[in-house]
């Protein structure tokens, strides 16, 4: 069931933050209709943007008391309370999902996740003493402009975490298990970052190596990471346009066939910031101009407040009709 649609926090890497604006939330009345004509009684709830709002802690209370268990996507690791974690315990979890993204702040900064190290580790505090035994975090690697000593944060963090998380398992007698999964940055199209020309395969391997041979130490802590082939092709597909059409043609399911095929075809974007990439064809009334301006801020590092839909209209979908989003 989804709660919300969108999100305020506009972080410069997310396609569905941007494409799915204006963020909105969905009525109480029409999320508890929903639930009404659920079948059986697991509840998977998704779009946690609001899950501060007591009227929603009280549906997930609802819920409890009918017996039902409850999933939870991603939390928002600055909305975590003792009370929200209550409910996550009585629902029968013991894990939950954190999504640092960044392990640095100046990095975290440049992504616009408006989110703070302290944030994290008292979000890992609060749900390690609500009984949470399994973690499980995201991050992302070959982030524009990511150094080594950026990638060392990311270590650094997770040991971090585990050590924020090692007294409340050692009273309950087990310690906590954490995940640390780390994907490739793919730059997608209607961000911020489809400037962004992406990364090399064997950087990506060499990042990977790095980060296993770091944390393969570590005790209780998992390390997953991505194929950085799998995100080659990812990226590929999300930015190319009908110069692919041949390479997705001659592949015909077959990856390798397609690699090969693809060839130099797939051009690098920062090289040509004027031009008009493929996708732009579609109007979803983001401006460019907001764009090319958040990716100008996240080369410089700078903050990006939280959407505010009743007054903000600076990224252009906000706007009262399609003709005024238009022309911004």
């Amino acid at each position: 069931v989804e709660l919300s649609r969108g999100c305020t926090r506009g972080c410069r890497f997310c396609a569905a933050g941007f494409i799915y604006r204006p963020p909105r939330s969905w009525p109480t009345e029409a999320v508890e209709e929903a639930l009404e004509r659920r079948e059986g009684s697991r509840v998977g709830l998704v779009g946690l943007e609001s899950i501060s709002d007591p009227a929603i802690e009280g549906i997930i209370g609802q819920l409890l008391h009918k017996g039902c268990s409850i999933g939870f996507s991603s939390l928002r690791a600055d909305a975590i309370t003792p009370s929200f974690v209550s409910l996550l315990k009585a629902s029968g979890s013991r894990t939950a999902t954190l999504a640092p993204e960044a392990g640095s702040q100046a990095l975290r900064d440049a992504i616009n996740k408006n989110l703070s190290e302290e944030q994290i580790l008292t979000a890992t505090q609060t749900l390690a003493e609500g009984g949470i035994s399994h973690l499980k975090t995201y991050f992302m690697a070959a982030l524009p402009g990511e150094t080594k000593d950026d990638l060392m944060a990311i270590v650094t963090l997770a040991r971090r975490i585990r050590t924020t998380m090692l007294p409340a398992g050692r009273r309950r007698g087990r310690l906590a298990r954490i995940t640390i999964s780390v994907s490739s940055f793919v730059p997608k199209a209607w961000t911020p970052f489809q400037w962004s020309p992406g990364f090399d395969e064997k950087d990506i391997v060499a990042r990977q190596k790095f980060l296993r041979d770091e944390l393969k130490k570590e005790s209780n802590l998992t390390l997953r990471l991505d194929s950085a082939r799998e995100a080659r092709l990812q990226a590929a597909l999300s930015r190319g346009g009908r110069e692919i059409a041949p390479a997705i043609c001659a592949a015909m399911g077959d990856k390798k066939r397609f690699f090969k095929a693809l060839g130099p075809c797939n051009p690098d974007p920062t090289q040509q910031p004027i031009t008009r990439f493929p996708w732009e064809i579609i109007d979803h009334c983001v401006k460019r101009s907001y764009l090319m301006r958040e990716w100008q801020r996240a080369r410089d590092g700078v903050l990006t407040t939280f959407c505010d839909t009743s007054r903000c209209k600076r990224c252009g979908a906000c706007g009262s009709a399609k003709g005024e989003k238009s022309q911004q």
